[in-house]
């Protein structure tokens, strides 16, 4: 369940880590509040907790709240020293919270809370969404996964409330309250603050981080509820209640596998984006200006020794491009007479003036696609300057009908002409063998002229 393939995309963006932290701590709080360490120690387990998670994520003070810390059972502790104890945490609660707010400006790209007016139904529609986004694929629709969620839940919250007073026993349905509180008020105040974006907004990967743990709760609502009521019960009530959960658990299996499905789509069109990010960061240095490193870093001219640093520290373990390869690239490719390795095909400003460039390549060892296919431009001085990186791939059908020139693997592409140089420019191009160290001029250089850009 934690570990869906829905989580795709936020598994792979080191920024969704910080909004992990926050129900991660609503589980070690549980842990921290169920324990026997004694009511001081719990506190100040609670206050670090929910400083750093009020720092971390802007709902994350709600933990303030949630992780009030409890007397461990049987504990006994004066009255004065109760009130030093909680006066002293709400006080820490109080100056982080100030210390929060204390010159926050709302984003001017957020909306205001409750923008438009939605009313209660559109809310009611956004909270659903926002529930179901966990299970959202092409086999299941979010909104009938949310609405049936939401509905398992109230019953199970029914049922608690029964067992707790029948039994009086509420500390096995702490930790799913704990986190179900938690779920709930994170959804509400998610809706409150983004309905102005549109429902459909609920459905954003981000926010499946933390509608995962509306199922956590689930789960551990029906198992605590099982062990304390249906566990030592008759054979003929506790087999409608196992029943109901493996409806339910064949229910998400299923749900599960349309993500897994999606996953699998979502991850090529992952690599497809991520690909020539990982190309352009790998040619930082012979490419230090590429348009592409925006992608990845808002300031590309700070982000070279940054890289270089990383990289020295042994922290980021890119195949970056040998020195000789490196040195070698930066000269102007010359083609070689009666040894085609490949041909620039097309090369134009298009109408949005992006450079369009196509074209076909082989190695001439291997009989390979290039590893990549290196742009650059010379300028009027005769100045050779590489400016771009394209991949390559093989023509349909493998080339078994066709002429070998046409079975030859493709490459194209559209650059920014964001760091071409200034004036009359000629394109030309490298076909690169990164195994081997080597680089392969391709034929068909174009001549673009400054009025054309």
């Amino acid at each position: 369940l934690c570990f869906s393939p829905v989580q795709l995309e936020n598994f792979l963006w080191g920024v969704q880590l910080e909004v992990f932290f926050p129900g991660l701590a609503v589980l070690a709080l549980a842990a921290v509040n169920l324990s026997s360490i004694p009511l001081a120690r719990k506190s100040l387990c609670a206050a670090v907790l929910a400083f750093l998670v009020t720092f971390t994520v802007a709902h994350g003070m709600l933990l303030w709240l949630l992780g009030l810390p409890l007397r461990a059972r049987g504990e006994t502790i004066s009255r004065r020293r109760q009130i030093l104890i909680y006066g002293a945490y709400l006080l820490a609660a109080a100056a982080s919270i100030t210390a929060y707010l204390v010159g926050y400006q709302r984003p001017a790209h957020h909306p205001e809370f409750l923008a438009g007016h939605p009313g209660i139904l559109k809310l009611a529609h956004y909270l659903v969404l926002w529930v179901g986004s966990y299970f959202n694929s092409s086999l299941a629709n979010p909104f009938l996964i949310g609405l049936a969620a939401i509905t398992v839940l109230a019953a199970t919250l029914v049922g608690v409330a029964w067992s707790v007073r029948k039994h009086g026993a509420w500390r096995p349905f702490y930790p799913g309250l704990l986190i179900a509180l938690y779920v709930c008020v994170t959804a509400g105040i998610t809706a409150l603050g983004r309905i102005g974006f549109g429902v459909e907004q609920a459905l954003d990967s981000r926010y499946r981080t933390y509608s995962l743990f509306f199922y956590l709760a689930l789960l551990a609502l029906l198992f605590a509820l099982y062990c304390s009521h249906f566990k030592d019960s008759s054979s003929a009530r506790r087999r409608p209640f196992l029943l109901a959960c493996s409806a339910l658990a064949l229910a998400a299996f299923v749900a599960w596998l349309g993500c897994f499905r999606d996953g699998l789509h979502q991850q090529k069109a992952i690599a497809q984006r991520n690909l020539p990010l990982m190309r352009a960061l790998e040619w930082i240095e012979v490419i230090p200006d590429n348009p592409k490193l925006r992608e990845l870093f808002p300031l590309p001219e700070t982000l070279a020794p940054r890289i270089r640093l990383l990289r020295d520290c042994g922290i980021l373990l890119l195949p970056f491009v040998p020195a000789r390869l490196a040195e070698a690239v930066r000269k102007e490719p010359q083609p070689i007479n009666g040894q085609p390795f490949g041909q620039l095909e097309t090369c134009v400003i298009d109408a949005d003036h992006n450079l369009r460039v196509a074209g076909r390549a082989e190695l001439p060892e291997r009989k390979q696609p290039p590893d990549c296919i290196v742009i650059g431009a010379v300028d009027s001085n005769g100045a050779y300057k590489p400016i771009s990186i394209l991949e390559t791939r093989r023509p349909r059908g493998g080339g078994k009908t066709k002429a070998a020139s046409e079975a030859r693997p493709l490459f194209g592409g559209t650059i920014n002409p964001a760091n071409l140089p200034p004036g009359d420019i000629t394109i030309a191009a490298w076909a690169i063998d990164l195994q081997s160290e080597k680089l392969y001029p391709l034929a068909g250089v174009t001549f673009i002229p400054a009025k054309n850009r």
